[in-house]
């Protein structure tokens, strides 16, 4: 009996004795072993490169909801103001993650060139602007749902990722979300995936 490769999976030799039904049994079996099964309904075969296989999880790595609206005065870019933080995560630094985040409403304050700006941080460091929202020169108001996201892969060790803003000029900005209850705005989150 031969067998491929990577696999595993058997197959016969030209002087094995045919016997189709064990063949096939041997195969199917071998499938179901390298597949594994799921642990939990829904679950998202993740692929392993290290085993070469598809395995039980979920792409969804952290998930956090935030419920009502974050006011945003702050126009220090170092000292932005925080909309949600996901719970730290420990990655190999090797598998490449989607960092996610939700608002039903950005609604930068009516102040002529006004910008709010949404940054992607990493406990206590600046990764990148991740959203500009603003009228322009006008002085006028501006309401905009917001869905931004950034593929990366992290170094080993653990990470705390957040969504924060501030303002390019004076004035009080909002991000806007609720509890999606009646008439309420629906929840804003920050989400992390794998890639």
């Amino acid at each position: 009996m031969g067998a491929t490769a990577v696999y595993q999976l058997p197959y016969p030799a030209p002087a094995d004795p045919a016997d189709v039904p064990l063949d096939m049994q041997e195969l199917a079996e071998r499938i179901e072993a390298v597949v594994g099964p799921g642990s939990a309904n829904g679950q998202v075969p993740i692929w392993d490169n290290a085993a070469k296989k598809w395995v039980a999880g979920s792409a969804e790595l952290a998930y956090v909801e935030f419920t009502a609206q974050v006011v945003v005065t702050q126009t220090v870019e170092a000292s932005a103001t925080t909309i949600v933080t996901a719970p730290a995560q420990t990655f190999d630094g090797a598998t490449p993650i989607v960092v996610e985040f939700f608002s039903p409403t950005i609604n930068p304050s009516g102040t002529a060139n006004q910008i709010l700006i949404l940054s992607l941080w990493d406990g206590g460091t600046q990764i990148g602007r991740i959203g500009l929202f603003g009228p322009g020169a006008t002085a006028t108001t501006l309401s905009v749902p917001a869905r931004v996201e950034r593929k990366l892969t992290p170094s080993s060790g653990s990470h705390t990722y957040s969504i924060r803003a501030h303002n390019a000029v004076a004035g009080s900005s909002s991000v806007w979300a609720g509890t999606g209850v009646g008439t309420a705005n629906v929840p804003g989150f920050i989400r992390l995936r794998r890639a």
